[in-house]
């Protein structure tokens, strides 16, 4: 923080990514459809199918390729914000996932690590849940849940009914 030159430990609001995609994907059955026709045309490109998580999947399995997308954005004269995005590639609806404002980022001389690793850490948590096709059985630190993720712990380790592959960031 910038009035305080020790370490200290700030939450970070975010959504992991699986979270987003299960959500979209249980509201709108367009994106798998064509998707299916993309992959049965032969015309996905082969930064798709060339991917191994595509190339292991069992037959009639369908993986769905998605991208991150980060970006700064200024809002006032002297701050701005990294914004983190994710979205499904036959969908193109963006989801909101992270929001780091500059001034909070830390100043330990790391150039915002500190405060970027954990938030990657949790992307990259997300990504590899989606490419086994199951929901996390821990948090993206390895700590079991806690009470107030019963609904994510009630989920742990159940398949999600499709996995998906980050083609693009």
């Amino acid at each position: 923080m910038r009035t305080n030159a020790s370490r200290v430990l700030e939450p970070m609001p975010t959504i992991p990514p699986h979270e987003m995609l299960a959500a979209e994907l249980a509201d709108d059955d367009e994106p798998l459809a064509e998707l299916r026709r993309a992959i049965e045309a032969d015309e996905m490109p082969p930064f798709y199918s060339n991917q191994p998580v595509v190339k292991d999947a069992a037959a009639g399995q369908v993986v769905h390729p998605i991208a991150l997308y980060m970006d700064g954005v200024a809002f006032q004269r002297q701050d701005s914000v990294l914004g983190v995005w994710c979205y499904h590639l036959f969908s193109s609806r963006r989801h909101l996932i992270a929001v780091v404002r500059r001034s909070e980022m830390c100043n330990c001389g790391c150039r915002g690590w500190c405060t970027l690793y954990p938030l990657l850490n949790m992307v990259a948590w997300s990504l590899t849940s989606m490419v086994a096709g199951l929901w996390p059985a821990a948090r993206h630190d390895g700590m079991p849940w806690d009470e107030k993720d019963s609904d994510r712990q009630d989920k742990g380790a159940v398949p999600f009914g499709w996995k998906a592959v980050c083609v693009s960031c």
